[in-house]
């Protein structure tokens, strides 16, 4: 999950990787994206009613299953890092590991046991973050989406 920080004396936030934008919920941040492109092209490639969408828009409707928030993440128009914003706002208001993530533990269950191993071991936060950032600076790593 990216880190977003609140930007002082203002409702904005900024990630990790520089991307800028308003601190919101999920639906006014799904509305923002969304006014990019049509909405009736987003909520057909997304296999849902116009009206749905405006609803999760308006926040009438609670965030939405995940087959259908994975269908709105891929007919998306996102900038960098907001994609990883949309999971992150999506499963705080869910109370859940953001879809994105959950996706990946899924498809590598491989890293449940390097995870169990991180907690037995009790290796910090702090240096599992140091181990990444050295290898993004080496160039060790390539981000997909």
């Amino acid at each position: 999950m990216l880190k977003y920080k609140q930007l002082a004396n203002s409702n904005m936030l900024i990630g990790e990787r520089g991307c800028v934008m308003a601190a919101t919920s999920f639906g006014t941040f799904l509305h923002n994206i969304r006014k990019r492109t049509k909405g009736t092209q987003v909520a057909k490639a997304a296999g849902i009613s116009y009206v749905y969408l405006l609803d999760l828009e308006k926040g009438a409707r609670p965030v939405p299953s995940d087959t259908v928030l994975m269908a709105l993440a891929n007919n998306l128009p996102f900038n960098p890092g907001e994609r990883e914003l949309f999971f992150d706002l999506a499963a705080e208001e869910n109370g859940c590991a953001p879809l994105d993530v959950s996706t990946f533990l899924r498809d590598n269950k491989e890293l449940i046991n390097v995870i169990r191993r991180i907690e037995r071991t009790q290796i910090s936060v702090e240096a599992l973050c140091a181990l990444a950032e050295g290898a993004e600076d080496k160039g060790d790593v390539t981000y997909g989406k």
